[in-house]
Parts: C-alpha cells; sequence; structure tokens
C-alpha cells in the first residue's frame, strides 16, 4: 500500500472506531435513563403504596376512637341503668315494707269496724 491509502485506511478505521463508540455509549445512555425511569416508577408505587397504608391507618385509628367513644357510652350507660335499677328495688323494697303505725293517732278497732243495720 502507498502512504496515502495507509492514511485514509487510518482515517477511515478511526471513523469507525468512533461512531462505533458514540453507538455504545448512546446504548449505554439509553440503557442507564431506561433503569433510572424504572426506578422512579417504583419510587412512585411506594409511594403510592405508602400513602394507600397512611389512609388504612388513618382509617382504623379513626374506627377505634369510635369504638372507644361507644364503649365509653355504653359504660355510662350501664352505670344508669345499674342506678335506676338500684332505685326501682328501693321503691319495690319500701312498697312491700309493712307501715309504721302511729298508735296515739290510729283508729281502734271499734273505730274500724263497720256498722251494722
Amino acid at each position: 500500500k502507498r502512504g496515502g491509502e495507509t492514511g485514509r485506511d487510518d482515517v477511515h478505521n478511526l471513523q469507525q472506531d468512533t461512531e462505533l463508540a458514540r453507538v455504545r455509549n448512546l446504548k449505554k445512555d439509553t440503557e442507564l435513563a431506561e433503569m433510572a425511569e424504572a426506578l422512579r416508577e417504583l419510587s412512585l408505587q411506594t409511594a403510592q403504596k405508602d400513602a394507600a397504608m397512611a389512609q388504612r391507618d388513618a382509617s382504623m385509628a379513626q374506627k377505634d376512637a369510635e369504638l372507644a367513644e361507644g364503649e365509653m357510652q355504653r359504660s355510662e350507660l350501664a352505670e344508669r341503668v345499674e342506678g335506676l335499677e338500684a332505685q326501682i328495688q328501693d321503691f319495690q323494697r319500701a312498697e312491700m315494707a309493712p307501715m309504721s303505725v302511729d298508735t296515739e293517732t290510729a283508729p281502734t278497732s271499734v273505730e274500724m269496724a263497720p256498722t251494722l243495720p
């Protein structure tokens, strides 16, 4: 080969090597960009799952608070019912207890006897 052809071949080979390196770099850049996009998507999905879990936790806390409120109301009602039952029993005992008679003002058996015609 003559010197000029060798120089042209070298230039041609250099151009091919440069183009090949450019293509490889573009391919790597594309792969990296795709991986970065996949990571962003995973991060978004994780954030959405975290938000859903936080929402569920808040909902459960609300239900727990409602249950606690209901239990407190039930407890207060149970106390009131017990108090009313005690009052009813006291009233029933008073109804069934023999009445005390004041002997000074009570009518005598003659006064209580029916008058015969």
